[in-house]
């Protein structure tokens, strides 16, 4: 880890949940979650939002180490933002240490394109955390499910869409929030 930490590395992804086909000991997760805490990483949480039941308490029990929700949580998006696990993510978002990662809107997105039904979590989000959102295109996309590949194109301009092209906010999410939360110069 000291070496990883030394070319640049600034966090651990933990793949939590049924999702993923894995069983994890909590307290071997809280180990290991020690262990990012003692190198001043922060923890990548790829989490699904049917998982947060599960996690979501051991969760909050893990202090003073920065969390980033990957992928927006994976949220089952047919459900709303009234959802059970969106608002448990837009309750941590009240805690300076939670951060989330707006991707994959269109790959938890029953729509085909356009991804509409994304918009309103990304949305929700950022309104309560705009200092704690970052992004990403998850390429190469690796398990896509759907008929069709997107353009990464797309992708793009469904971030667009969830600042409303507001030029401020996108600056924080590619550049401000992320240039903070992984400890390099904007």
């Amino acid at each position: 880890m000291a070496r990883l930490d030394a070319v640049g590395v600034r966090g651990a992804r933990f793949n939590l949940g049924k999702r993923y086909g894995q069983t994890h000991d909590p307290e071997t997760v809280r180990r290991s979650m020690a262990r990012v805490r003692e190198i001043g990483w922060h923890a990548r949480l790829h989490i699904a939002g049917s998982d947060i039941a599960d996690w979501g308490d051991f969760l909050c029990s893990v202090k003073d180490l920065t969390m980033v929700i990957d992928h927006m949580g994976h949220l089952d998006l047919s459900l709303g933002t009234g959802q059970p696990a969106c608002r448990w993510i837009l309750d941590r978002l009240k805690d300076e240490r939670w951060w989330v990662k707006l991707s994959n809107g269109n790959r938890d997105s029953v729509m085909e394109s356009g991804w509409d039904d994304a918009i309103p979590f990304a949305k929700a989000f950022i309104a309560a955390a705009p200092d704690r959102m970052i992004w990403g295109t998850d390429w190469p996309h690796t398990g896509w499910r759907k008929e069709k590949m997107m353009n990464d194109a797309e992708v793009v301009e469904l971030l667009y869409r969830y600042v409303d092209n507001d030029p401020d906010l996108l600056r924080k999410i590619l550049v401000t929030n992320p240039a903070r939360l992984h400890g390099f110069a904007d």
